[in-house]
């Protein structure tokens, strides 16, 4: 048993100094090297840290990133419909970009991208949402049907100025949006009218009412049953908030599309310079290193690949 062990032992420690072993030839020594290697060549690495630190300025300066988004609310489909119907805008030329919102072709030539976004419940509650920007939603969150986001990615702030207006103008002019719209209104249109019409008979029950105890009444050239004054009230009530609430829709329809959440843009470019500038310095010092080691042992690789 004692054997065994001691056996166990020795395996474990063997495996050890193997690790060990490879992690120093295959990881420390290289490190080590290319470290030694840096330290020489300082100068190498000030240098590609300045490029690196050039290369994000210009970039930053004479090629800047700005990234907007709208908040939608839709009053005719489902979110995902709209969804789609932007898809094709994101792979569009400038020319049909600005054709199909209504914008200036100089606004629509530096616009870099429009990505569609889905909006999710934060929470099971429901009173805080979010929108999906990287479009990984968890699987437990629910959607929000009647809303989505636009994000509108352009070289230039001018692309901006007429965009919320552009996208409300594409869908209303999309025949299907279009006809889901009238249709909406003449479905709210005859609800408001039935409501009204309603209430007038409902009124002339109520005052036919007056001071009868039971039997039928005559309204309008029919009979009704005798109704109780505090079901009529109920009723009343309930076909009042019906008229108003149709009413006030039609009478401020916003169309296909409203807006829920105006077009907010950054006036800092994703690509500023500040955000920036620690990547571009660490791809350029990687980069110059790694030349400076294929120039300073150009004989040695060039002996091994001829080999």
């Amino acid at each position: 048993m004692e054997t065994e062990n001691t056996q166990k032992e020795l395996d474990l420690i063997d495996l050890i100094k193997i690790c060990w072993g490879w992690f120093v030839s295959y990881i420390w020594k290289p490190f080590l090297t290319l470290f030694r290697f840096a330290i020489r060549k300082w100068w190498v690495v000030l240098l590609s840290a300045l490029v690196g630190f050039g290369i994000s300025y210009a970039i930053s300066t004479f090629l800047p990133r700005y990234v907007g988004t709208i908040i939608y609310e839709n009053n005719v489909a489902h979110s995902s419909d709209f969804i789609n119907s932007i898809r094709p805008l994101t792979k569009a030329s400038p020319s049909y970009v600005a054709s199909a919102l209504n914008i200036p072709m100089d606004e629509a030539a530096y616009i870099i991208a429009i990505a569609p976004h889905a909006l999710y419940y934060a929470d099971t509650l429901q009173t805080t949402y979010y929108v999906d920007m990287d479009d990984k939603a968890p699987k437990q969150s629910s959607s929000l049907p009647k809303r989505f986001a636009i994000e509108i990615s352009a070289f230039r702030l001018k692309s901006f100025d007429h965009l919320q207006e552009g996208f409300r103008y594409y869908f209303s002019n999309l025949s299907f949006y279009n006809d889901l719209h009238k249709r909406r209104m003449s479905y709210l249109d005859a609800d408001a009218k039935l409501a009204k019409s309603e209430m007038e008979k409902l009124a002339e029950i109520r005052d036919a009412n007056s001071g009868s105890k039971a039997g039928m009444v005559l309204s309008g050239g029919d009979m009704y049953p005798v109704m109780d004054p505090s079901t009529i009230s109920k009723e009343l009530f309930r076909l009042n908030e019906i008229s108003e609430n149709t009413t006030g829709a039609i009478k401020y329809d916003t169309g296909v599309l409203e807006v829920v959440t105006p077009l907010i843009v950054d006036r800092y470019p994703a690509n500023f310079f500040m955000y920036t500038y620690k990547k571009w310095v660490a791809v350029c010092v990687v980069m110059g290193l790694f030349i400076a080691l294929c120039i300073s042992y150009r004989k040695k690789i060039k002996a091994y690949i001829f080999s």
